[in-house]
């Protein structure tokens, strides 16, 4: 599956990703389809943590370190 090491890993360096971008990119990588569910909530995990930031452009949601 995946986890927050993997999430920081496509972020460092990738600037800001939707949630949707996040999970195109892990499941080129993976070789089992991630629900973009899952991604979610290790998301919001990450922000709670403050690993990462959450900020909203014209109604889109967008990841960065």
């Amino acid at each position: 599956m995946v986890d927050a090491n993997a999430l920081l890993g496509v972020l460092d360096g990738a600037g800001r990703l939707s949630s949707k971008q996040i999970a195109d990119l892990l499941s080129q990588k993976s070789p089992i389809p991630i629900p973009v569910a899952v991604i979610d909530g290790l998301l919001g995990q990450l922000v709670q943590q403050g690993k990462i930031k959450k900020t909203e452009e014209n109604g889109e949601i967008f990841y960065h370190l």
